[in-house]
């Protein structure tokens, strides 16, 4: 027997009506709960900056590093809708994870206010970390040595920044995996984090440990994250930042 079109839409909307009067009215918000939860994930998943994470985090990554200012406001405009979100409590994962992504993106939406500028050179609208160093009007050994530490400092820590960008992503889906749904971004997989080693290009997966709380440098102010930089690397020492471990950061 052959149904047109409208025939399986009433079934459908039959068979609807009549699960929604079956369940209880705690039952139905669980659901409701459940449903917006889920298109807040959908479009979370669609920001800009996600959808070009690959372009994103090369740029980022690379020895002087950049960002588009559209994923600029992307980052940025995540961040504050972050910010004023309250999470179901059904789902403490996904609050935790949502909220420490949100910090990242937050401290590094500020480290790219303070250290980039505009870049007329490049194609579109860019943000790179300027060379002030190569600025000065006159030669000057000891103010040229400053002004290029603080170019190493600068990039260092929008290396490192990355790092946890991804890795705060990858928290996210993770979350989102255990607490609401096992299939997403099943074909996409995790965000991977794209980098540039001399004139190699590489992908790498990172993620946290296993119950990884938040800790580290990330959970400070910017200015403790340079901090941290300039100790490791020292300030009197022939050490580069840019020879830094970014793990150390961290750590230290």
């Amino acid at each position: 027997m052959a149904f047109t079109v409208e025939q399986l839409l009433d079934i459908k909307r039959t068979h609807e009506s009549a699960m929604a009067l079956s369940r209880s009215a705690p039952e139905a918000l669980r659901q409701k709960i459940e449903e917006r939860t889920v298109a807040t994930v959908d479009t979370w998943s669609y920001s800009q900056y996600l959808t070009d994470f690959d372009r994103l985090t090369f740029g980022l990554n690379t020895a002087v590093p950049g960002i588009s200012e559209k994923n600029f406001g992307s980052i940025t405009e995540t961040a504050q809708l972050l910010l004023s979100k309250v999470w179901p409590t059904s789902y403490p994962q996904l609050g935790q994870a949502f909220e420490w992504h949100r910090m990242v993106l937050t401290v590094l939406t500020n480290h790219i206010r303070d250290s980039m500028e505009g870049d007329a050179r490049a194609e579109g609208r860019q943000r790179r970390t300027p060379r002030r160093d190569k600025r000065l009007e006159r030669w000057d050994p000891v103010e040229h040595q400053r002004l290029f530490r603080e170019f190493l400092v600068d990039c260092t820590v929008t290396w490192y920044l990355t790092t946890h960008l991804v890795k705060s992503a990858n928290l996210v889906v993770r979350a989102v995996h255990s607490e609401l749904d096992p299939l997403f971004r099943f074909e996409e997989g995790l965000y991977l984090m794209h980098t540039q080693e001399a004139l190699s290009h590489r992908v790498i997966r990172l993620e946290y440990p296993v119950n990884y709380s938040p800790s580290g440098a990330v959970t400070g102010s910017l200015e403790d994250i340079r901090a941290r930089v300039r100790a490791l690397a020292g300030e009197t020492s022939s050490k580069r930042a840019d020879d830094i471990i970014l793990e150390d950061i961290d750590g230290f």
